[in-house]
């Protein structure tokens, strides 16, 4: 019998509520990687390699200082509206 989840997100929760039981100090990587940008972003100018369409950094706009996107695909480059400028790599 396998377990049914309405949406990838309810999945998602339903790992991490289990990790936290089976390993007390587990913690999700994005939370971890998330941490170490917050520590290291403020007033810097930040390159985002591989970014596409969309930038995991776009969040953090408003305390980095410049957002360079580097993408080898320009049309998605282009797609990007968080970035302050775009490279085509």
């Amino acid at each position: 019998m396998g377990l049914i989840f309405k949406n990838g997100t309810e999945r998602l929760q339903a790992i991490r509520d289990a990790s936290s039981i089976l390993y007390p100090k587990y913690q999700p990587c994005f939370d971890i990687y998330e941490e170490i940008i917050q520590r290291n972003i403020k007033d810097k100018i930040v390159l985002d390699g591989g970014c596409g369409a969309q930038t995991f950094l776009g969040k953090f706009k408003p305390r980095i200082k410049k957002l360079i996107g580097l993408d080898k695909n320009e049309a998605s480059l282009m797609k990007n509206q968080a970035l302050d400028q775009k490279v085509v790599a």
